[in-house]
């Protein structure tokens, strides 16, 4: 990863990590819910987040880099308690679409050399988000009817208009997903790339540009910033 890049990357990890530590300082979390007889976890959790905003300025040789790896964990954590609710169903696809979340904060420590790793998370993510699409997740409804309005098609897109939209961008997701194991893999991370970005900027505009919308973006910062960082990856070399 090249010096611009590596910047990049660590401001959006900056952004990322602002993004977890707000979340959770506002609201319970996975862990406060899974020890809920132990008050002092709650205590723990509200801070912890901002106890990982050290990572972005560490350097490559700095041992506080593997904070990246208590990070994922709790990340992971967090998508693998979900699951094992087993309700409602974006709960069940949880370890999918967080997959490029719990992996981000490993760059700090190993780069982009386990970009086949990266690969894969990004692969997971967009299958778990492409099925929530086509089984028809309410808040991605929500979405597209909203944004729909704010682009000029107010009262175009309905809540059966925009099941139909989730549908055809649901197998998109899952298509793009399945390309990056093939010879196909740079258009899909242009997609990814693209897509993220925009679905990232939707919650802004949704949350109609307060703190909320903000978080909600810079939490989605991975499903765009890992394309976008493999993309260069591949062109230096």
């Amino acid at each position: 990863m090249n010096r611009k890049d590596n910047t990049i990357f660590r401001v959006t990890l900056a952004l990322f990590i602002c993004a977890f530590s707000y979340r959770h300082f506002t609201s319970p979390g996975a862990v406060s819910s899974a020890f809920i007889n132990f008050p002092w976890v709650r205590l723990v959790e509200k801070y912890m987040g901002f106890f990982f905003l050290v990572l972005p300025f560490c350097s490559k040789d700095s041992k506080l880099r593997y904070l990246g790896i208590p990070l994922c964990f709790f990340l992971g954590f967090e998508a693998f308690y979900y699951f094992f609710q087993l309700s409602p169903l974006t709960n069940i696809l949880a370890p999918f679409t967080s997959s490029m979340r719990v992996v981000f904060p490993l760059i700090i420590i190993f780069g982009l050399r386990f970009q086949k790793f990266l690969i894969v998370a990004c692969a997971f993510t967009f299958f778990g988000h492409g099925w929530e699409a086509i089984l028809g997740v309410g808040k991605f409804i929500d979405y597209l009817i909203y944004t729909g309005g704010l682009i000029g098609f107010d009262g175009l897109i309905n809540e059966s208009t925009a099941t139909i939209l989730l549908t055809i961008i649901g197998a998109l997701d899952i298509a793009m997903a399945s390309l990056t194991f093939t010879k196909y893999k740079t258009k899909a991370l242009r997609f990814m790339l693209f897509w993220g970005l925009a679905t990232a900027v939707m919650r802004i505009l949704y949350f109609k540009c307060n703190i909320d919308g903000f978080s909600e973006f810079f939490f989605r910062i991975p499903h765009w910033i890992i394309p976008l960082l493999l993309l260069a990856y591949k062109n230096e070399q």
